[in-house]
């Protein structure tokens, strides 16, 4: 799994252009892959407890893809462009059931 501990903190302090920074033979790649993974991981705990406590599961996808679809935004207006994000976030859009 992902490292979760500290994603928040790690995601805030990025500097402008960091965001398209995906490259895996990178630090700053590296760096954001994992903290986009990390993210992916809490918004899917995130989507399974809000299942857990009664919340429709369209509604919870709903809410998960908005988050998702939240941070390929800002990835977006950073620099990622449209085929480097659906390469980092394409099969993290839709939640996984099963």
């Amino acid at each position: 799994m992902a490292d979760d501990e500290g994603w928040e903190a790690r995601m805030a302090a990025r500097t402008p252009g960091a965001w398209s920074q995906i490259d895996i033979h990178t630090e700053e790649g590296r760096a954001t892959r994992r903290d986009v993974l990390a993210f992916v991981a809490v918004n899917l705990d995130f989507y399974k407890a809000s299942v857990a406590r009664g919340l429709p599961v369209e509604d919870a996808a709903d809410d998960y893809r908005e988050s998702v679809n939240g941070l390929m935004a800002l990835m977006r207006q950073d620099g990622l462009t449209g085929a480097e994000g659906d390469e980092l976030l394409g099969k993290y859009r839709e939640v996984q059931r099963g």
